[in-house]
């Protein structure tokens, strides 16, 4: 029997903090537009119980994560028993990130000066809220609506129009897959988590307010906790998927919080249109959650004099296509050349140690449906040769942009900024077969050794 537990708590510092998602200096805080939360679900089961705990924030890293995964302990939980995934928006809080091989130190301006006081305060709420999803669980009573069973759960796809393309080639293949999963708890606790593949980057780098961005507005016309409606949801969780080269771009008409809330009334829609199509609610019978982490070979790193001499010619480009050409896309281009050239700077400044990254990669299971949870930003490009799974994208300690061969080829800026050799990404996607293959096997569901994950759809 599988209990499940949720919990919601705000993690908005009533307190100026530096903001973390674009690269300019001194942006703090200057009032809050709506609250960033924490929200918990915990899957308590006698096999292996875990928590997945969502938070409306840029990313984490692996001192952050590795704290709460020490901590999760008091609440009866193992420290691979921890699920945690940002929605990635850059109108939230930075402050909190302090990695020990220095991507603080070299980052301040995208993630935000370390601050002890910062990080303490959402380590203490995000526990809050796994003590609290935990406890909701564990008081769930025997029984429920089939005997023995106390959540029902219904799974969904559908696809949201006019949201996100991919931000430098409207015209190229994107992901506007939408992915839902509704839990109906014996309490009447309804529960919606939905994923979808885009940058939360509808506010630029001028916004000085906190904000969840869309996926803000997407809460507050779902989420009404103890509501009588019944078509309101207790809690309603946004976890983003292969967005590493989605985004708004191209879509959006200007950025501010009334665009967030188009796009959200747009997200709002598509959800309804799809839980419409959805069929009944059945027994929750399989949760779980393993990992296993993979090796991909590093991005060779330029000489700081080699990387000074690039910024600088692509400065000069950036100039010349400005005097050339009125044509936003080709600025922007331009400009991303710009952005890229300064990461490959702060990369040979500070040059990472060792040739390979290990790559710690989730396997969720909900009766059946599989889906990866990477810590990265996946292009939507790769996941798609993998169109049969789910991806949960800036899965735990972020380990940045994973983009394929075509990025490097054209020097776009994720390709720039990524810690990963070219080819890398396409060798990730293959690998996950292996990693799906070997924890079916050891989870004894008699999925044969030498099974083509390619033939399979992993839906119900």
């Amino acid at each position: 029997m599988i209990k499940l537990g949720c919990a919601r708590r705000d993690i908005t510092p009533d307190f100026p903090v530096p903001m973390a998602g674009y690269f300019c200096k001194d942006r703090f805080s200057e009032g809050i537009h709506d609250r960033l939360h924490a929200r918990a679900l915990a899957f308590l089961s006698d096999d292996k119980p875990f928590v997945l705990l969502q938070l409306d924030l840029l990313c984490l890293d692996a001192c952050c994560v590795e704290r709460l995964r020490e901590a999760i302990g008091r609440f009866g939980l193992s420290k691979d028993s921890l699920l945690v995934c940002c929605i990635h928006t850059h109108s939230g809080f930075g402050g909190m990130l302090d990695t020990a091989d220095g991507i603080n130190r070299e980052m301040v301006p995208l993630y935000g000066a370390y601050d002890q006081t910062v990080a303490g305060f959402l380590i203490e709420r995000c526990l809050d809220a796994v003590g609290a999803a935990v406890a909701d669980a564990r008081k769930t009573p025997e029984g429920g609506p089939d005997g023995g069973n106390t959540v029902r759960i219904r799974i969904g796809r559908g696809s949201v129009k006019g949201l996100a393309t991919n931000r430098h080639d409207p015209a190229s293949p994107c992901d506007d897959g939408l992915f839902l999963v509704e839990f109906l708890k014996a309490d009447g606790k309804k529960i919606l988590l939905y994923n979808l593949c885009c940058h939360p980057t509808v506010l630029n780098a001028h916004n000085r307010f906190i904000s969840a961005d869309f996926p803000g507005a997407v809460a507050a016309l779902l989420e009404s906790p103890g509501s009588v409606d019944p078509d309101a949801y207790d809690m309603v969780l946004f976890v983003n998927g292969s967005a590493g080269d989605m985004s708004t771009r191209f879509t959006r008409k200007e950025s501010g919080f009334a665009e967030c809330e188009r796009f959200g009334a747009l997200v709002q829609k598509a959800i309804t249109e799809t839980i419409g199509q959805g069929g009944e609610f059945e027994a929750l019978e399989e949760a779980r959650l393993e990992y296993r982490s993979v090796a991909l070979t590093r991005v060779e790193v330029p000489a700081p004099e080699a990387a000074e001499q690039r910024l600088a010619e692509m400065r000069k480009n950036l100039e010349q296509t400005k005097k050339n050409t009125a044509d936003p896309r080709l600025v922007r281009k331009a400009e991303s050349f710009v952005e890229g050239a300064e990461i490959s700077l702060i990369k040979a400044r500070y040059p990472r140690r060792g040739d390979d990254v290990s790559v710690e990669t989730g396997l969720l299971t909900l009766n059946g449906q599989k889906i990866l949870c990477v810590p990265l930003e996946l292009f939507s490009s790769l996941a798609l040769r993998r169109e049969n799974l789910v991806f949960f994208g800036y899965a735990n300690a972020l380990l940045g942009y994973l983009a394929d061969r075509e990025a490097y080829d054209a020097m776009d800026y994720e390709a720039l900024f990524s810690e990963f050799a070219m080819g890398e990404g396409e060798r990730y996607i293959e690998m996950l077969s292996d990693v799906i293959n070997t924890v079916c096997i050891e989870q004894s569901t008699n999925v044969p050794a030498n099974t083509d994950f390619n033939k399979i759809v992993f839906n119900r």
